[in-house]
């Protein structure tokens, strides 16, 4: 199973260097002219360091650093970046380092940002090698200006983290000469859409019949829905208990629950974290036949549970068709037991197994594809069953073939 899972990391880290993902795009020149052809669109979550360009699919490959171009846009999804000298301040604002020196580390460089609205000012985010998101503006003449929120340690304690909000006060002075704006300035959130609504609603005062320009807002990529499984179980006993000499035959169950899919990041969901919650019943029954040939040690066992995954996804983002490969965690809890029975010749019956463990753990792989709403796939998954004896081990392997569809 080690070696399953790790032949599935390799082909995702394989497989994610090798893609490319050209559609049609503008790229601005120095001289503002325009030029139209193809970048790679990798749906950034930070901003590209530089960016690849062909004029089509079979001219040679470019590269345009921030300082190369004035900026470029995305046509299907109308996603500008432009190209500004900037300083933000992007010290790493961990409790643990904040609380450890008082220095600040900046960013003196020329970069690109994402653009939110386009109008009497122009409204920008970047997000720094920390993963703190930063909203920046500027206006024809006026350079670029950090909107500024700080944390830092307070002053006089070695435990204390204060939040300083610069940029409510930033934007009251801004937006001054349109009161009910500048009012609001004193509520906003350091978030997007809440700042955004701010620049759109000052345009809309200074300017009503100007044409404005804004980034729409995504939409939630998060997937969940209904699932329904087949799992074909081998249960294995190991150690020197009596039970370990039994012959095992296999099993089978059905299993149906739900799942919720989130996205890992914004760059064209190629990477998932996801969660699965099903019920099972797992069968497992074996015997030692004695010299005539008849059964003379048998056992039975029937457990119920409830079943918790959690996968992480690789989805490879073209297509109609995706396949996708995945590795994940199990844990189970038994709900009941509905056999535990063992019967010898010349005994009585008796309970097999005193006290099974009520949580199982395990880990799997899998593979599928994805149409649509529907998954398809297979997965290879082992745990170590239910025994709580130190003398018995108990592992239990299956394949499995899930059916998922997003509601």
């Amino acid at each position: 199973m080690k070696h399953f899972i790790t032949c599935l990391l390799i082909l995702c880290a394989l497989q994610a260097a090798a893609q490319k993902n050209y559609v049609p795009a503008i790229v601005i020149t120095p001289g503002n002219d325009s030029l139209q052809g193809l970048v790679d669109y990798r749906n950034w979550r930070k901003a590209p360091e530089s960016i690849h360009f062909k004029q089509d699919l079979s001219a040679p490959e470019q590269s345009f650093t921030p300082s190369d171009i004035q900026g470029f846009l995305i046509l299907p999804v109308n996603e500008l970046y432009v190209s500004r000298p900037v300083k933000l301040d992007i010290t790493d604002e961990s409790i643990d380092h904040l609380l450890a020196t008082d220095e600040r580390e900046y960013l003196e460089d020329t970069v690109f940002l994402l653009n939110i609205v386009q109008g009497v000012y122009n409204l920008y985010m970047y997000m720094d090698k920390h993963d703190r998101y930063h909203f920046v503006y500027d206006a024809g003449e006026l350079p670029v200006q950090e909107l500024q929120v700080l944390r830092k340690k307070a002053r006089g304690s070695n435990s204390a983290i204060i939040t300083l909000k610069h940029y409510q006060q930033q934007l009251y002075l801004l937006f001054g000469d349109c009161p009910s704006i500048a009012k609001r300035a004193g509520r906003a959130d350091y978030r997007e859409k809440s700042l955004r609504e701010l620049f759109v609603a000052y345009h809309r005062c200074k300017r009503p019949s100007a044409t404005l320009a804004v980034k729409k807002t995504e939409r939630s990529r998060v997937r969940w829905g209904v699932l329904a499984g087949f799992s074909s179980n081998t249960t294995r006993f190991t150690g020197d208990h009596p039970l370990s000499r039994l012959s095992y035959t296999s099993s089978a169950y059905v299993f149906p629950g739900l799942f919720l899919d989130i996205p890992c990041s914004r760059q064209r969901q190629q990477y998932w974290f996801g969660t699965e919650l099903y019920y099972k019943t797992l069968d497992a029954s074996g015997e030692q036949t004695g010299a005539s040939g008849q059964p003379v040690d048998q056992v039975y066992f029937k457990f119920s549970y409830l079943h918790l995954n959690v996968m992480f996804r690789y989805v490879y983002p073209k297509g109609a068709v995706r396949p996708f490969i995945n590795v994940g965690w199990s844990n189970a809890v038994m709900l009941s037991e509905k056999r535990n029975e063992r019967m010898r010749e010349g005994y009585r019956n008796s309970i097999a197994i005193d006290g099974p463990k009520r949580h199982e753990a395990g880990i799997f792989g899998g593979i599928g594809v994805q149409y649509g709403r529907f998954q398809v796939e297979v997965r290879h998954a082992r745990s170590n069953g239910f025994s709580p004896y130190n003398a018995l081990g108990t592992n239990i392997r299956s394949w499995q073939g899930v059916v998922r569809v997003k509601i």
